[in-house]
Order: C-alpha cells, then sequence, then structure tokens
C-alpha cells in the first residue's frame, strides 16, 4: 500500500481493517498519526510544515521549477499532484 501525508490517518485505518489487525490496534488508534521520527524531532518539522511550500516554490525561478517537476515526476504522477498547484 502507498500512503499519502494528507490522507495518513484515513490510509492506516484501511491499513490496520483490511490487515485484520483491529483486534491488536483498534481503529481510532490506527487514525492517530504522530511525527515521532528522530529527524523530524531534531529539525522541528510539524505537520504544519506542508504549509510553507508555497514560501519556498515562490523563491525558485521557472527553469528551476521546471528541473524539479521533472526529478519528481515520478512522485506526481503517482500520488495525482500538479505542478500548476505550485505557481
Amino acid at each position: 500500500m502507498i500512503g499519502k501525508m494528507e490522507t495518513m490517518a484515513d490510509d492506516m485505518r484501511y491499513l490496520v481493517h483490511q490487515s485484520g489487525l483491529t483486534n491488536i490496534i483498534p481503529l481510532e488508534d490506527a487514525g492517530a498519526v504522530k511525527m515521532n521520527s528522530a529527524s523530524s524531532k531534531n529539525k522541528g518539522h510539524t505537520q504544519e510544515d506542508g504549509n510553507k511550500v508555497p514560501k519556498y516554490m515562490a523563491q525558485l525561478s521557472p527553469s528551476q521549477k521546471k528541473n524539479l517537476f521533472h526529478l519528481y515526476k515520478f512522485d506526481f504522477d503517482l500520488f495525482n499532484y500538479s505542478p500548476d498547484e505550485f505557481p
């Protein structure tokens, strides 16, 4: 299964349910997604960091954006993102 950060709680509940693990992990707990990795704690990342993307994208030249989208084309296609979301 491939999950998206935007729908992580729903994806986790689905995964637990489909895997038959509800006797071990209650569905209400499966959706309680937390950022626990050491790197996110050390760098102060939060789930609100996604709101910073437009700010950073605005600092890139059109050529840099094009190169970035080309580099991550597979991800854009896989997760149904559009380069138009980042003017």
